[in-house]
């Protein structure tokens, strides 16, 4: 787990930065016109869209990764060493919490790549 965190945090990082660039450079990339609006066309409303899902997934992701990720494994490994203090209840719930946080990072994720389509769909993201 450790590791594909690493890896998705790397991943993050470099997507941030290679969005940043493409967003600070979207009117020479796309042949617009240096006056024009960033809301002018649909390409704005679909990018603060998708940046605001993205950061939903991001906090939705640090939470499983950082609260109920550890406590889950807690809790198995505390019962898989013969604790009584922890109930089949207690992981239950826990892994239900974190298979809905795994699903909802995963709906949003594809929200956000189909957002992406849409950014990139000319034809529809610079309509006005």
């Amino acid at each position: 787990t450790k590791r594909f965190a690493w890896i998705g945090g790397i991943g993050l990082v470099m997507l941030v930065v290679a969005g940043g660039y493409l967003i600070g450079d979207w009117r020479k990339y796309y042949n617009v016109p240096g006056d024009t609006d960033f809301f002018h066309y649909y390409f704005g409303s679909i990018f603060v869209a998708k940046m605001i899902v993205l950061l939903v997934m991001l906090v939705l992701l640090g939470f499983h990764t950082f609260r109920t990720g550890p406590r889950l494994i807690d809790a198995m490994e505390a019962q898989a060493n013969g604790s009584k203090t922890v109930t089949d209840a207690q992981v239950r719930g826990l892994r239900m919490q974190s298979m809905f946080l795994s699903i909802s990072v995963l709906l949003l994720t594809l929200v956000i790549m189909v957002a992406g389509v849409m950014l990139n769909t000319t034809t529809f993201s610079f309509k006005s």
